[in-house]
């Protein structure tokens, strides 16, 4: 919660409000910091406001308190006679009564007490002084009289009060007392205000007044306020449940402070009971998820901090029975955090007791990784034929399971590769098999049909056909992609047909529909035409939310009357009678209207950067969304790197043109092989041209990980180029090819190091002296990432002190002068997070859920052709929460060379990698071919075909900007953040109650270790290591267990408490 989102007043007073439940508990109800001076501080006023209090401090809210401490005649005539005026003030605290004559009131004492004991509470007492004679004395009349207060919350908002009231029960309910209050987002006049009373309470806190005199809170009061409200009675409030307090007692002056008396032993409580409470307590815990307050447990009890776009999408796809969506978030936005938000959420509510989650290959393990890192569910792998669970600390099975065809899909949540399943072979398991609860497919663009929109256009490819059949197999569905569409508008009609569209929107009438909003003032029968579509949407989904239309027509710009003529004109079915009668103005609010209401809303979920960036505008979201500055240096190649250039050229393109018609598609693909490791470094191209040699023919087989990432192997099956491969191996080398490839080689090893590399080291030089305290460095190969390493541990020591390499489930790290160490993924990633690696060199499978925004430069040593793939690349820093203002993107390629003639030539036609992709989609899509084209040519050739290509993307661009279809605008989201309520259930509440014996199950052993761990031992297991820190468990996850729902150890303690 933010202040933003309560309505405060300017003023309050006791006669016309109740400032403490229209104030003060709000306020506390959402802050993270309280600065108070109060001259009558009673800690019976927090009893009062208990219901703030508790959610500041189970929030580990901060609070200053600066009290006024009355000096009486004696107590000056001591301090006059020498005595030590901080003994004097200690003596008259310690002798003040604690006791409170109603039990019921113990907890605001209690709440001060564990505060105190927490460290987040500090107090101080302020002593008033006076000048008399020129010296400062103490007066028994005067004291520090000022009533201030300010309050902190977590968007960076702050609020300030001024006035009469003390924290009394008389000055909060009964007095005649009244404050003004100051809100920071109110304008540059309230800021300053603000901004004065921070300074005025600081140096008051500080001691920095000459007429103050300022002491720590006596250690003695301290000892004495824990020994008779035990901070341990708290903490088991905390875990108890919430008093709902409705009445405010206490009238008038509050009466003196009874003695304190010692309090009864309590009595022991009946065995029975116990186990009652615990039984009640562990239900609760069991079933938090499934509760009307349970939307938020999955995460609360996971190690992940929603943002708020993606508890949007979590409310829209986990509050329902059942869902069907397409998540289209741009890449860096979190979509892989969206969907494990939502598969947590309903498992956990039991919505979803069988998931079954299909991706490409290349991404299973990110998949795998995050499910467990960060949504604590240890997901197995099907792999064809075993089942792998990820290794971890408390895993209680064995990480490979052999299963059956069929028996892999009993599981309560699986991942299987989206490429495996949609094999002919499998469908008839699919047909077999029991319906899932929800079937979630990554990257969902690859479901496609052959040449969209062409006059090639082909049927739906077989992850497309696979999907029809599923869509009866489940429940819920969650597509997800960045990309919905790669060519024509006809894909995002065909995910959405998928999920679920009314009759009445086939491909022709969906296509129509955006063609005609898109003239922007259709004519009576063309509107009629929409309008009935509008209507058979209504009637498939439901009718659209007046909240929602008073939204898209705000006042002034739509009067209520308005808005209800144009929803009736859309509505009636009485033709075009009511449409004709329509204003101009009203003629294009309806069509507003029509474009935010169609299908594509009600089942697509959409995110972009710029929409963020208007959250930012509004206040929704504290941080905003870096800028990119993209560099795309084009590097003069030196004679010897030419001529070992134009030798790997000139051999691919005859020996592709030599290729028989039966293997020249295959034979193309392994030169682009070669083509592009050429461009990344020579290293690659050596290793892979040695391969060949080694073994004087080309398999299948001999492809590394490196070589084909998951969109090249769909695009590959489509053209049936692996079937070719695996069926048709490139025959063995004739003589004068052996002796090419062999010169080539030679050349390769006499080129030690290449003028790339020599930019790249300036480069990073330049970037260290502007600031900025690391680099990334991305690269396709394996190869070049260890030929990047050794050149640059060599020539880097003088301007950085470590280096980093990340290449899949690992990497190294090299400090100073010592040697490369071995690293887990975790390590790597913390590492370069605390800033102990300065350059970290990653390939790109390997940066696959690798989130760096704490890095603020990525070099691209070499361009994929896939320019999304660069995209992705970016996304590994460009997220929410990136550290700098402007992030810094170098793309490095030689001139004259493909991806020079391509990259560079874009960049500045089309603003590539600005991070708007939008409407170039169809164009992006496209390059991967053209430039694989483009490679097999002559030079000459290139550069006659490099020219009437551009012409050709240019004619698609203007084409794409009069198009009546652009993805961003259709699914445009509003401007607005739902609200989710907390949930007691929480890792911090679990902690609690398991930190209590009376509440954690007795069969188990449970023993602190170090700050934020504890051993467990639950019968039929071995001891392990838990812990409820999400800050540890991301960087030690190796080692510990994050003990709460989803995770072995918890779950089989769950089961041992009696429903």
């Amino acid at each position: 919660m933010s202040f933003q989102d309560y309505q405060w007043l300017a003023n309050y007073s006791t006669l016309e409000h109740k400032p403490l439940q229209e104030f003060y508990i709000p306020a506390l109800e959402r802050a993270v910091r309280y600065d108070r001076i109060s001259a009558y501080f009673s800690a019976r006023a927090l009893f009062y406001a208990s219901r703030g209090i508790r959610s500041f401090v189970e929030r580990n809210g901060k609070m200053r308190l600066l009290l006024s401490c009355e000096l009486s005649e004696k107590d000056v005539g001591a301090i006059e006679k020498g005595y030590d005026l901080r003994q004097q003030i200690e003596d008259k605290l310690v002798a003040i009564p604690l006791a409170l004559p109603d039990l019921e009131k113990r907890e605001g004492l209690l709440a001060l007490t564990y505060m105190i004991s927490r460290g987040t509470l500090d107090i101080r007492i302020a002593v008033r002084l006076l000048e008399q004679e020129g010296r400062l004395v103490h007066d028994s009349f005067s004291i520090m009289h000022d009533k201030l207060g300010i309050l902190y919350d977590n968007a960076e908002n702050t609020i300030s009060f001024r006035g009469s009231n003390n924290e009394s029960a008389a000055g909060w309910i009964n007095n005649s007392e009244s404050f003004s209050v100051q809100l920071s987002w109110e304008g540059q006049r309230e800021l300053e205000r603000i901004q004065y009373d921070i300074s005025f309470f600081e140096k008051r806190w500080n001691g920095e007044i000459a007429g103050l005199q300022v002491f720590e809170f006596p250690d003695a009061l301290r000892e004495k306020l824990i020994h008779a409200y035990p901070p341990a009675e708290y903490e088991a409030l905390l875990g108890g449940g919430n008093k709902n307090i409705t009445a405010m007692p206490g009238t008038g002056e509050e009466p003196p402070e009874p003695p304190i008396t010692p309090e009864p032993a309590p009595d022991p409580v009946d065995p029975i009971i116990i186990e009652k409470r615990r039984s009640d307590l562990w239900r609760l815990i069991r079933n938090a998820a499934s509760l009307p307050d349970g939307l938020s447990v999955g995460y609360q009890t996971a190690a992940v901090s929603p943002w708020p776009h993606q508890l949007r999408n979590l409310k829209r796809m986990a509050e329902p029975e059942s869902i069907r969506i397409l998540v289209c978030d741009e890449v860096g936005l979190g979509k892989t955090i969206t969907a494990g938000l939502a598969i947590r959420q309903l498992y956990l509510a039991k919505k979803a007791n069988r998931i079954l989650i299909l991706v490409p290959a290349g991404v299973i393990p990110q998949w795998q990784n995050e499910l467990y890192e960060k949504f604590n569910l240890n997901v197995p792998v099907y792999n064809g034929k075993e089942l792998l669970y990820k290794p971890t600390h408390g895993t209680g099975y064995p990480p490979i399971k052999t299963v059956s065809r069929t028996d892999w899909m009993q599981e309560a949540i699986v991942i299987a590769s989206s490429h495996l399943v949609r094999r002919k072979d499998r469908q008839k398991d699919f047909q077999e098999a029991l319906n899932w609860d929800l079937i979630l497919l990554d990257e969902a663009h690859h479901a496609r049909r052959t040449g969209a929109g062409s006059t090639m256009e082909k049927g739906p490819n077989t992850l497309l056909q696979l999907l029809d059949q599923l869509k009866s197999k489940t429940k819920s569905l969650i597509l997800a992609t960045a990309t919905p569409m790669q060519i024509h508008p006809v894909e995002v009609w065909d995910l959405l047909n998928i999920l679920g569209l009314p009759v009445e929107w086939d491909r022709s009438a969906f296509e129509e529909y955006f063609t005609l909003l898109n003239s922007k003032n259709p004519s009576d029968a063309e509107l009629s035409r929409l309008a009935a579509l509008f209507r058979a949407t209504e009637k498939f989904y439901g009718a659209v939310e007046q909240k929602l239309i008073e939204t898209i027509l705000p006042e002034p710009e739509a009067s209520h009357i308005g808005r209800i003529t144009i929803i009736e004109a859309l509505r009636s079915e009485k033709g075009t009678l009511k449409i004709k009668r329509l204003s101009a103005k009203e003629r294009k609010q309806a069509v507003r209207i029509l474009q935010a209401t169609s299908p594509v809303q009600r089942l697509m979920a959409r995110h972009t950067r710029l929409l963020l960036k208007e959250y930012y505008k509004k206040g929704l979201i504290k941080n905003r969304i870096a800028e990119r500055k993209v560099h795309d240096i084009a590097i003069e190649m030196p004679a010897k790197e030419r001529m070992l250039y134009e030798m790997v050229e000139s051999y691919i393109s005859e020996v592709y043109n030599k290729a028989p018609d039966s293997i020249r598609s295959s034979v193309g693909f392994v030169m682009t092989i070669y083509r592009k490791r050429l461009a990344s470094s020579y290293l690659a191209l050596y290793r892979t041209l040695e391969k060949r040699l080694q073994k004087a023919g080309f398999e299948l087989a001999d492809l590394s990980g490196d070589d084909i990432d998951d969109d090249q192997q769909n695009t590959l099956e489509d053209r049936n180029i692996l079937v070719n491969l695996e069926n048709k191996p490139m025959a063995s080398m004739l003589p004068e090819e052996l002796q090419r490839i062999k010169e080539i080689m030679k050349e390769c090893s006499r080129l030690a190091t290449s003028q790339k590399s020599v930019e790249l080291e300036s480069i990073i030089q330049a970037s260290i002296a502007d600031g900025y305290e690391s680099v990334i460095i991305f690269t396709q190969y394996t190869d070049t990432l260890d030929y990047l390493k050794e050149f640059l541990a060599e020539r880097s020591q003088s301007y950085v002190n470590s280096l980093g390499t990340y290449f899949g489930g690992g990497g190294q790290i090299k400090i100073g002068q010592s040697d490369w160490k071995n690293k887990t993924r975790e390590q790597i990633k913390e590492e370069f997070i605390k800033g102990n690696i300065q350059l970290l060199i990653c390939t790109d499978a390997a940066a696959e859920g690798l989130n760096l925004q704490s890095c603020g430069v990525l070099i691209n040593y070499d361009l994929p052709w896939n320019p999304m793939k660069v995209e992705q690349r970016i996304g590994r820093i460009d997220r929410i929460g990136q550290k700098y203002d402007e992030m810094q993107i170098y793309n490095l390629a030689y001139k004259d060379t493909v991806e020079f003639d391509i990259y560079f030539s874009l960049a500045q036609k089309i603003h590539l990698f600005q991070g708007v992709v939008g409407k170039l989609q169809p164009i992006l899509s496209l390059l991967p071919e053209k430039i694989e084209e483009l490679a097999m040519l002559s030079k000459e050739e290139r550069e006659l075909t490099r020219e009437s290509l551009f012409h050709e993307l240019e004619r698609q661009q203007r084409e794409l900007e009069s198009d009546s279809f652009d993805i961003d605008a259709v699914s445009r989201e509003a401007l607005e953040i739902p609200e989710i309520p907390e949930s007691k259930v929480s890792l911090q509440f679990l902690e609690k109650v398991m930190n209590h014996p009376d509440k954690r199950p007795s069969q188990i052993e449970w023993a602190k270790l170090d700050p934020g761990s504890y051993d467990i031992a639950i019968p039929g297991f071995d001891k392990k290591r838990v812990t409820f820190s999400p800050e540890r468990f991301e960087f030690h996850n190796s080692n510990m267990d994050l003990f709460s729902h989803g995770n072995t150890l918890f779950d089989a303690m769950l089961d041992m408490v009696p429903e």
